[in-house]
């Protein structure tokens, strides 16, 4: 996918090929997005954790259409939200009909605020494609994981991992080294207190812990339900992932 990557890139917003080629293209979810547009102080520089979200890349499902004379804004669900992904009219997709409701794409735009509404604006009527694998939405998946997990390990380290890639797209994963336990387990957040939990020992095997061990680690001072949701939003900021089923958990960062 990086070979679409670079060429929706090309001539975008009047950069060089080089400068464009040299921007890191940034896997995201609609959560990530959102965070990141909403905690953007008066510099306008979004961030996310340790990302910086310049040029991004969004896959997930049409639930809305809006053709117009200058764009076509398409709502997009990925699981985590929805977002708008507004392309313009240059000429280039003349004639094209907007893709349906339901149908899967990838979005390579950078985030913007226009008439108050928060959104991807594709880099050209390129830009947005229709996906016919539906790996490539696991892929992307598992890249938003990647990217987020090198970016945390960087910014608690203060260095980068000098065989990962500078972007996401170009090399296979490099796995951390084992980190100490982090956070703290008798926070009274329960996003803390779990993550201190699967950075344990116990918790760094190839399948991680079950739902019920971590309930139990945290002596009971959170519902199994309540630490549920908190392994389902880590999961969508790409902090956690489940491994063998759907009750096993393991921090990315291991």
């Amino acid at each position: 996918f990086m070979a679409d990557a670079v060429d929706v890139m090309d001539g975008a917003s009047g950069k060089s090929s080089a400068n464009a080629r040299a921007e890191t293209m940034c896997p995201v979810t609609v959560k990530m997005i959102k965070r990141a547009m909403d905690d953007a102080g008066e510099s306008g520089e979004y961030k996310y954790g340790g990302l910086t979200l310049g040029n991004v890349t969004l896959v997930g499902k049409v639930v809305g259409v809006k053709d117009g004379q200058s764009n076509t804004s398409y709502t997009v669900d990925d699981g985590t939200g929805t977002c708008v992904v507004r392309v313009w009219n240059d000429g280039e997709g003349e004639g094209t009909e907007p893709f349906a409701l339901n149908t899967y794409i990838r979005a390579y735009g950078q985030l913007k605020s226009l008439s108050n509404e928060k959104c991807i604006a594709a880099h050209n009527s390129n830009a947005v494609r229709a996906i016919t694998d539906f790996n490539e939405v696991t892929f992307h998946q598992l890249e938003v994981v990647y990217a987020n997990a090198h970016s945390t390990t960087k910014t608690k380290t203060g260095v980068a991992n000098s065989s990962a890639p500078s972007n996401v797209y170009s090399a296979a994963p490099v796995q951390a080294a084992p980190t100490a336990v982090q956070g703290n387990m008798m926070s009274e957040n329960i996003h803390d207190a779990v993550s201190a939990v699967l950075h344990m020992p116990e918790a760094m095997g190839e399948h991680g812990l079950h739902l019920s061990e971590v309930t139990k680690l945290l002596n009971g001072r959170f519902t199994a339900d309540a630490v549920r949701q908190a392994m389902d939003d880590m999961a969508n900021d790409g902090m956690v992932y489940s491994t063998f089923d759907d009750d096993h958990f393991r921090a990315t960062d291991l």
